[in-house]
């Protein structure tokens, strides 16, 4: 949001005008708290939180990585749901993920087109025009997401494809309306207005389950699956990113 074949990591983050930052601090009246480190204990500060998620991020590759041996409890257990999640083999193309573990030098920068699919490009427009669809509608069709992250790297040689859709989905899944009407952008009609909103209209931890998930974003799973069938079928071996804002 903004997804490499490193690990399916889909970092999602608040909108700053959408759910007032104030509000997100760790405090006794939020449910919300910075990473937990060993012991159980929040990082106390945010520089504190940033490195604690580089070494859980860090670690899980590190776990991942071939010849590293596989703890009892990191095996995943058998589901009837058939939702276990395989990581998929590296990309031939893989200058983007080892820029972003930095444990080397590269041999150049990666590139890749920020801003969804490049709403400069023509096609784009032709696209979204033939379906007739705004942006936000276009999200909730995997076929058109799908569409909209391939169409740049038919035109340019990238290093990464990035996932067509908006941080906004998020807060779309929690009950805050976002809307698009034309000639001003995306819009948040009811944002949140002070801390203790985060208690009263956003769901709880508890609330926020496989379920809910499968319910409020199962959209962006699918469109995922159906970008990498794509990229597949175009022989476009790259990794594909997300982002978060």
């Amino acid at each position: 949001m903004k997804l490499s074949t490193v690990g399916f990591l889909f970092v999602a983050s608040l909108s700053a005008e959408a759910f007032a930052p104030n509000a997100l601090r760790a405090s006794s009246s939020s449910s919300l708290h910075l990473t937990t480190g060993p012991g159980g204990k929040p990082a106390s500060s945010t520089e504190e939180d940033l490195e604690l998620t580089r070494g859980i991020i860090m670690g899980h590759v590190d776990s991942k990585s071939p010849g590293a041996p596989v703890e009892a409890d990191e095996v995943a257990p058998a589901t009837t749901e058939g939702n276990t999640y395989a990581m998929p083999s590296p990309p031939a193309n893989d200058l983007m993920i080892r820029a972003a573990l930095g444990r080397e030098p590269v041999e150049r920068t990666p590139v890749w087109l920020f801003r969804q699919a490049g709403r400069h490009l023509p096609e784009y427009h032709a696209y979204k025009k033939e379906t007739g669809r705004s942006f936000l509608d276009m999200l909730t069709y995997p076929d058109d997401v799908a569409e909209c992250t391939l169409q740049p790297l038919r035109r340019y040689p990238l290093d990464a494809a990035i996932l067509f859709s908006d941080i906004l989905v998020i807060a779309q899944a929690l009950s805050i309306q976002v809307t698009m009407p034309g000639g001003v952008g995306i819009l948040v009609p009811n944002p949140l207005t002070g801390p203790e909103e985060v208690d009263t209209r956003i769901p709880s931890i508890e609330d926020i389950t496989p379920a809910f998930i499968e319910d409020k974003l199962g959209v962006v799973l699918e469109s995922v699956k159906k970008i990498r069938q794509k990229m597949t079928e175009e022989k476009i071996d790259i990794p594909l990113i997300g982002f978060s804002g």
